[in-house]
C-alpha cells in the first residue's frame, strides 16, 4: 500500500492537478479511499482513506491540515458498507459505485469544510467539481481496483 499511496500522490501532484476542466481538476486520492474500501473492507478502507488524505492534506492550504485524512477515512470506511448493497459486481456496476462514492465524499468534503469555516460551499463551482471528481474516478474505478486487488494480493471482497 506504501506504493499504491506514493504513486498516487505523486500522480496527483505531478498530474491530475494540471489537468483543469473549467477551473477544477480530478482527485484520485478519494478514489484510493473509496477502493480500498471497496476491495479491503472497512479497516482497511478507514486507514488507506486517512493515509491519502493526510498525505494531501499539506498542499490543500483552503482547509485545515488533517480535514480531508478524516473525510477520506469516513468515506473509505462507508464504502464498504455500502459495497454490501451491491447486487452485482460488473464492471458497469462498480464504476457506478465509485461515480456515487465520489459524488458522496466529494459533498462530505464541502459539508465538513463548512463546517471548520473553510468555505467550501462558497465556491460558485462546487457542483463543477463534484460532477468532475466524480466522473473521472467513476472513469479510472477499474484500474484502481486492479491496483488495490494487487495490494491486497488478491484477497479481495469484490469477484468480477
Amino acid at each position: 500500500y506504501t506504493l499504491v499511496l506514493v504513486s498516487a500522490i505523486i500522480l496527483q501532484l505531478g498530474v491530475f492537478s494540471d489537468i483543469r476542466v473549467g477551473g477544477v481538476h480530478p482527485d484520485i486520492t478519494l478514489l484510493v479511499a473509496i477502493v480500498a474500501g471497496l476491495v479491503a473492507g472497512p479497516r482497511r478502507g478507514a486507514v488507506i482513506g486517512f493515509w491519502a488524505g493526510l498525505l494531501i492534506d499539506p498542499v490543500l492550504t483552503a482547509t485545515p491540515f488533517g480535514m480531508t485524512a478524516l473525510v477520506w477515512a469516513l468515506v473509505g470506511l462507508a464504502a464498504c458498507l455500502a459495497e454490501e448493497s451491491i447486487n452485482s459486481h460488473t464492471n458497469l456496476g462498480l464504476s457506478l459505485f465509485v461515480l456515487g462514492g465520489s459524488a458522496a465524499g466529494s459533498l462530505a468534503y464541502a459539508v465538513v469544510g463548512e463546517l471548520f469555516g473553510a468555505q467550501t460551499f462558497a465556491a460558485p463551482n462546487v457542483g463543477r467539481i463534484i460532477g468532475l471528481i466524480s466522473a473521472t474516478n467513476a472513469l479510472l474505478a477499474l484500474p484502481a481496483i486492479a491496483i488495490v486487488e494487487w495490494a491486497e494480493e488478491d484477497r479481495s471482497n469484490i469477484t468480477h
